[in-house]
Protein backbone atom coordinates (compact mmCIF):
# COMPACT_ATOMS: atom_id res chain seq x y z
CA UNK A 1 0.00 0.00 0.00
CA UNK A 2 1.30 3.44 -0.99
CA UNK A 3 0.05 6.97 -0.55
CA UNK A 4 0.86 9.61 -3.16
CA UNK A 5 -0.58 13.12 -3.17
CA UNK A 6 -3.20 12.10 -0.62
CA UNK A 7 -4.43 9.11 -2.67
CA UNK A 8 -4.02 5.60 -1.26
CA UNK A 9 -2.91 3.00 -3.80
CA UNK A 10 -3.47 -0.57 -2.64
CA UNK A 11 -2.18 -1.97 -5.93
CA UNK A 12 0.27 -0.91 -8.61
CA UNK A 13 -2.44 -1.60 -11.21
CA UNK A 14 -4.99 1.20 -11.45
CA UNK A 15 -8.59 0.29 -12.20
CA UNK A 16 -11.04 2.78 -13.65
CA UNK A 17 -12.21 3.96 -10.22
CA UNK A 18 -8.65 4.69 -9.06
CA UNK A 19 -7.84 6.46 -12.34
CA UNK A 20 -10.95 8.54 -11.77
CA UNK A 21 -9.64 9.45 -8.32
CA UNK A 22 -6.30 10.54 -9.81
CA UNK A 23 -8.15 12.61 -12.40
CA UNK A 24 -10.39 14.20 -9.74
CA UNK A 25 -7.43 15.24 -7.58
CA UNK A 26 -5.62 16.65 -10.63
CA UNK A 27 -8.57 18.55 -12.07
CA UNK A 28 -9.34 20.11 -8.67
CA UNK A 29 -5.74 21.30 -8.53
CA UNK A 30 -6.16 22.73 -12.04
CA UNK A 31 -9.51 24.24 -10.99
CA UNK A 32 -11.43 22.82 -13.92
CA UNK A 33 -14.79 21.08 -14.27
CA UNK A 34 -15.36 17.40 -13.38
CA UNK A 35 -13.98 14.94 -15.93
CA UNK A 36 -15.20 11.38 -16.51
CA UNK A 37 -12.61 8.62 -17.01
CA UNK A 38 -13.39 5.69 -19.31
CA UNK A 39 -10.97 2.74 -19.35
CA UNK A 40 -11.13 0.97 -22.73
CA UNK A 41 -9.16 -1.42 -24.89
CA UNK A 42 -8.01 1.22 -27.36
CA UNK A 43 -4.67 2.19 -28.89
CA UNK A 44 -4.25 5.57 -27.24
CA UNK A 45 -5.83 7.96 -24.76
CA UNK A 46 -8.17 10.69 -25.86
CA UNK A 47 -9.46 13.89 -24.26
CA UNK A 48 -12.92 14.94 -25.46
CA UNK A 49 -13.27 18.65 -24.82
CA UNK A 50 -16.97 18.88 -25.65
CA UNK A 51 -18.13 16.16 -23.23
CA UNK A 52 -15.32 16.41 -20.63
CA UNK A 53 -14.57 12.70 -20.97
CA UNK A 54 -11.21 10.96 -21.17
CA UNK A 55 -10.53 7.55 -22.66
CA UNK A 56 -7.59 5.69 -21.10
CA UNK A 57 -6.17 2.57 -22.83
CA UNK A 58 -6.03 -0.63 -20.79
CA UNK A 59 -2.46 -1.39 -21.89
CA UNK A 60 -1.08 1.25 -19.50
CA UNK A 61 -2.04 -1.06 -16.61
CA UNK A 62 1.03 -3.12 -17.52
CA UNK A 63 3.29 -0.13 -16.84
CA UNK A 64 4.65 1.12 -13.48
CA UNK A 65 2.24 2.94 -11.16
CA UNK A 66 3.78 6.38 -11.73
CA UNK A 67 3.56 5.91 -15.50
CA UNK A 68 -0.18 5.23 -15.17
CA UNK A 69 -0.62 8.33 -13.00
CA UNK A 70 1.41 10.41 -15.49
CA UNK A 71 -0.77 9.16 -18.35
CA UNK A 72 -3.95 10.28 -16.59
CA UNK A 73 -2.40 13.65 -15.69
CA UNK A 74 -1.33 14.10 -19.32
CA UNK A 75 -4.92 13.72 -20.53
CA UNK A 76 -6.36 15.92 -17.77
CA UNK A 77 -3.81 18.64 -18.59
CA UNK A 78 -5.37 18.95 -22.05
CA UNK A 79 -8.46 20.45 -20.37
CA UNK A 80 -6.33 23.05 -18.62
CA UNK A 81 -4.65 23.97 -21.91
CA UNK A 82 -7.56 23.57 -24.33
CA UNK A 83 -6.68 24.38 -27.95
CA UNK A 84 -2.93 24.45 -27.19
CA UNK A 85 -2.25 20.94 -28.47
CA UNK A 86 1.10 19.72 -27.12
CA UNK A 87 2.68 23.14 -27.17
CA UNK A 88 4.56 25.09 -24.52
CA UNK A 89 1.50 26.06 -22.47
CA UNK A 90 0.27 22.45 -22.36
CA UNK A 91 3.69 21.12 -21.32
CA UNK A 92 3.97 23.75 -18.59
CA UNK A 93 0.64 22.73 -17.05
CA UNK A 94 1.42 19.04 -17.47
CA UNK A 95 4.72 19.48 -15.60
CA UNK A 96 2.98 21.43 -12.82
CA UNK A 97 0.35 18.72 -12.50
CA UNK A 98 2.93 15.92 -12.46
CA UNK A 99 4.92 17.70 -9.75
CA UNK A 100 1.95 17.35 -7.40
CA UNK A 101 2.43 13.57 -7.66
CA UNK A 102 6.20 13.66 -7.25
CA UNK A 103 6.60 12.77 -10.93
CA UNK A 104 8.71 14.30 -13.69
CA UNK A 105 9.27 13.21 -17.27
CA UNK A 106 11.66 13.44 -20.19
CA UNK A 107 9.76 13.92 -23.42
CA UNK A 108 10.12 12.67 -26.94
CA UNK A 109 8.21 15.49 -28.63
CA UNK A 110 5.01 15.54 -26.52
CA UNK A 111 5.08 12.14 -24.84
CA UNK A 112 6.99 10.67 -21.93
CA UNK A 113 10.06 8.70 -22.92
CA UNK A 114 11.26 8.48 -19.32
CA UNK A 115 9.26 8.78 -16.11
CA UNK A 116 10.84 9.70 -12.78
CA UNK A 117 9.36 9.21 -9.33
CA UNK A 118 11.04 11.42 -6.72
CA UNK A 119 14.09 11.63 -8.96
CA UNK A 120 14.42 7.90 -9.69
CA UNK A 121 13.83 6.66 -13.25
CA UNK A 122 11.06 4.06 -13.09
CA UNK A 123 10.23 3.86 -16.81
CA UNK A 124 12.38 4.16 -19.94
CA UNK A 125 10.60 3.86 -23.26
CA UNK A 126 13.81 2.80 -25.02
CA UNK A 127 13.73 -0.40 -22.98
CA UNK A 128 10.01 -0.93 -23.57
CA UNK A 129 9.61 0.00 -27.23
CA UNK A 130 7.36 -1.99 -29.50
CA UNK A 131 8.78 -2.81 -32.92
CA UNK A 132 7.29 -0.55 -35.60
CA UNK A 133 6.15 -3.57 -37.59
CA UNK A 134 3.68 -4.43 -34.82
CA UNK A 135 2.09 -0.97 -34.94
CA UNK A 136 1.20 -1.30 -38.62
CA UNK A 137 1.25 -5.05 -39.11
CA UNK A 138 0.76 -6.08 -42.71
CA UNK A 139 1.79 -2.71 -44.17
CA UNK A 140 4.64 -2.40 -46.61
CA UNK A 141 7.84 -0.60 -45.49
CA UNK A 142 7.01 2.35 -47.81
CA UNK A 143 3.55 2.85 -46.27
CA UNK A 144 5.01 2.46 -42.79
CA UNK A 145 7.54 5.19 -43.59
CA UNK A 146 4.79 7.50 -44.86
CA UNK A 147 2.70 6.94 -41.74
CA UNK A 148 5.67 7.63 -39.49
CA UNK A 149 6.32 10.84 -41.42
CA UNK A 150 2.67 11.90 -41.22
CA UNK A 151 2.65 11.27 -37.45
CA UNK A 152 5.80 13.40 -37.13
CA UNK A 153 4.09 16.33 -38.85
CA UNK A 154 1.01 15.91 -36.64
CA UNK A 155 3.14 15.97 -33.50
CA UNK A 156 5.31 18.94 -34.50
CA UNK A 157 2.65 21.21 -36.02
CA UNK A 158 1.12 23.96 -33.89
CA UNK A 159 -2.66 23.76 -34.18
CA UNK A 160 -4.98 25.36 -35.18
CA UNK A 161 -3.49 25.87 -38.63
CA UNK A 162 -4.75 26.71 -42.11
CA UNK A 163 -5.34 23.56 -44.13
CA UNK A 164 -3.11 24.75 -46.99
CA UNK A 165 -0.25 25.52 -44.60
CA UNK A 166 -0.63 22.07 -43.07
CA UNK A 167 -0.32 20.53 -46.54
CA UNK A 168 2.80 22.63 -47.08
CA UNK A 169 4.29 21.17 -43.89
CA UNK A 170 3.51 17.69 -45.19
CA UNK A 171 5.34 18.43 -48.42
CA UNK A 172 8.47 19.49 -46.50
CA UNK A 173 8.69 16.05 -44.88
CA UNK A 174 7.59 14.03 -47.89
CA UNK A 175 11.11 13.79 -49.37
CA UNK A 176 9.77 12.35 -52.61
CA UNK A 177 7.84 9.53 -50.94
CA UNK A 178 4.25 9.04 -51.95
CA UNK A 179 2.12 11.53 -53.84
CA UNK A 180 0.00 14.54 -52.97
CA UNK A 181 -3.02 12.27 -53.38
CA UNK A 182 -1.55 9.99 -50.72
CA UNK A 183 -1.09 12.94 -48.36
CA UNK A 184 -4.67 14.05 -48.94
CA UNK A 185 -5.90 10.53 -48.27
CA UNK A 186 -4.07 10.53 -44.91
CA UNK A 187 -5.56 13.93 -44.15
CA UNK A 188 -9.02 12.55 -44.86
CA UNK A 189 -8.25 9.45 -42.78
CA UNK A 190 -7.17 11.38 -39.70
CA UNK A 191 -10.42 13.37 -39.82
CA UNK A 192 -12.27 10.12 -39.13
CA UNK A 193 -12.52 8.66 -35.65
CA UNK A 194 -10.53 5.46 -36.15
CA UNK A 195 -6.92 5.93 -37.24
CA UNK A 196 -3.43 4.99 -35.99
CA UNK A 197 -2.34 8.57 -35.27
CA UNK A 198 -3.83 9.09 -31.79
CA UNK A 199 -5.88 12.17 -32.66
CA UNK A 200 -8.70 13.55 -34.76
CA UNK A 201 -8.47 16.56 -37.03
CA UNK A 202 -11.40 18.94 -37.13
CA UNK A 203 -11.82 21.19 -40.18
CA UNK A 204 -13.83 24.41 -40.08
CA UNK A 205 -13.67 27.40 -42.42
CA UNK A 206 -10.43 26.19 -43.96
CA UNK A 207 -8.76 25.75 -40.54
CA UNK A 208 -7.61 22.48 -38.99
CA UNK A 209 -7.58 21.78 -35.26
CA UNK A 210 -6.37 18.68 -33.45
CA UNK A 211 -8.30 16.78 -30.80
CA UNK A 212 -6.09 14.36 -28.84
CA UNK A 213 -7.31 10.86 -28.02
Amino acid sequence: MRQINGVVFESDVLDQAKMQEVADVTRRFYEIEPIEIQLKNVRAGRARYRTFKITIPTWIQKKPLEYQIAYVVHEVAHFKAINHGHGYIFKKWEDIGLKQWGISIDRAKAYAKRVYANGDCIYDRNQDRRKPEKRFEGRTPMRLSLKAMFKKVLDETSFPIEKEKFLEELNKFRAGKGTQATMNSYLSWVKRKRNPFGCNLIEQNGMLDKEEW
